[in-house]
């Protein structure tokens, strides 16, 4: 017994499903480690149709499964996922509830080697995409015909003398301000940072004379272009009221100013055509406008020439005053035609009037209803006779029935000397064989009843 009580003290409460326990350890799994950073070899690699990849991450002596979902995956720099490369994830640990297997959901990977900066520049750039600053609601557009440009970057390097170059030969045109900056090295942070806040500044004191920011400089290593990855610079390009473009290093080449930038060119040269238009599509524009515009106007001289011929013509032809004597004619035979048609109309109207009048007449509702009367009292007097007609035959019909129903009726037999014999329950005997000695009958006769009982029956 108390083996027994031991057994069954413990409370419904207190006892987990599986999938409580299972769901109870993923939060606190979860809760425990946050975002962690995990270098290993993949290895099982799966890719469903869902987008999503399912693997391994090893190293020599133990493995762990990890999921990478597809929303992330569109996010993260271009790296190359197959069975056997060394990467490093940024993850979370949780626990897959239903079979109740650790894993690690991953929300970034890049390859094995990338080192503190890369790990550095990962975890800002997830800072700042939870903060809003590279959602494209932000961007700002660029204007199709801008007069004035600004440009952020080295005035010694091979960026200004590219961007300058496409600038002179696209759109010549153009205004440009060029502001010396320190791109490279632990000074370049602040100097870009200052060069956009100067500019918007500026730009705020000229009345609004800038309209747009190329930043810009040429390829290198992560370290070379690790001053465009501070946070100052892209909280400088988020706030700037300009928009900015950016034209960073090579094409493969990624900074976080270029996911905050309003547009992110490939390379300087990228950039500066990106802003500028294309002189000689405007110049093919302005010479096929010119063309037009002038055959239009040709075609307008020509149409203005042939109706001068035809007045011309028509003057020689016809003396004005003739013309206006014959026009007067004319206006008056239309006055007299117009005065007998009117006549013409005003004596139908009348006539039309006079028409409905008498409808109206013919209409009159105390007319319809005095002889709606006399129906009636027709219809009242026809029906009355048919009501007695009716009743009449009906009565017949009745009497004629109820004879009937007397010359079959039981008691007319009764009357000429027959019984009607029933037994102790009421029923009709119509056998001997219904009774037996010493059974209660009961005789009808036309003017009584008699009970009796039994004494023999002889068959």
């Amino acid at each position: 017994m108390d083996n027994y009580s031991n057994k069954s003290s413990f409370s419904s409460e207190e006892c987990y499903s599986v999938t409580e326990l299972n769901s109870e350890i993923s939060l606190l799994l979860e809760k425990s480690y946050g975002y962690i950073y995990v270098e290993g070899e993949i290895s099982n690699l799966s890719r469903p149709i869902s987008g999503h990849l399912y693997f391994s991450l090893k190293d020599k002596n133990a493995q762990v499964r990890c999921a990478l979902f597809k929303n992330s995956l569109n996010k993260i720099a271009p790296v190359e996922i197959k069975n056997g490369s060394k990467v490093i994830l940024k993850a979370k640990v949780s626990l897959y509830t239903p079979r109740g297997d650790y894993q690690l959901i991953a929300y970034d990977l890049f390859e094995s080697g990338f080192g503190q900066l890369q790990k550095e520049f990962l975890e800002l750039k997830n800072k700042l995409e939870k903060q809003g600053f590279f959602d494209l609601a932000n961007k700002k557009p660029f204007p199709q015909l801008p007069k004035t440009v600004a440009i952020i970057t080295s005035s010694t390097g091979a960026a200004i003398r590219d961007i300058l170059t496409t600038i002179k030969r696209r759109w010549p045109l153009l205004n440009l301000i060029v502001v010396p900056t320190v791109v490279q090295g632990e000074a370049s942070s602040a100097s870009i940072t200052n060069a956009i806040n100067q500019i918007n500044q500026y730009h705020v004191n000229n009345n609004d004379i800038i309209d747009c920011i190329i930043l810009a400089r040429g390829g290198g290593s992560i370290e070379d272009l690790w001053g465009f990855n501070a946070e100052s610079v892209a909280k400088a390009i988020f706030n700037s009221n300009i928009p900015i473009v950016t034209g960073i290093g090579h094409e493969i080449d990624f900074t976080i100013a270029d996911f905050v930038a309003d547009h992110r060119a490939a390379t300087p040269t990228a950039a500066a055509e990106f802003i500028t238009p294309n002189k000689i599509e405007y110049l093919n524009l302005l010479d096929q406008k010119k063309l037009k515009l002038s055959k239009n106007l040709n075609n307008y001289i020509k149409n203005i020439q042939k109706q001068l011929e035809n007045i011309k013509h028509r003057l020689n032809i016809q003396n004005p005053i003739n013309k206006l004597n014959n026009q007067i004619q004319k206006l008056d035979y239309i006055t007299s035609k117009l005065i007998i048609n009117i006549e013409k109309y005003l004596n139908n109207l009348n006539n039309k009037i006079k028409n409905l009048d008498y409808l109206l007449k013919l209409l009159n509702p105390e007319n319809k209803l005095n002889q709606n009367k006399v129906k009636l009292e027709k219809i009242s007097n026809k029906l009355s006779q048919l009501i007695k007609i009716f009743l009449t035959k009906k009565q017949h019909e009745l009497k004629l029935v109820s004879q009937h129903l007397d010359q079959i009726s039981p008691l007319k037999v009764l009357s000429r000397g027959y019984s009607i014999t029933k037994d102790q329950n009421n029923k009709n005997i119509k056998s001997i064989n219904q009774i037996k000695n010493g059974d209660t009958i009961k005789t009808i006769l036309a003017d009584g009843e008699i009970i009796s009982k039994v004494y023999k029956i002889i068959k």
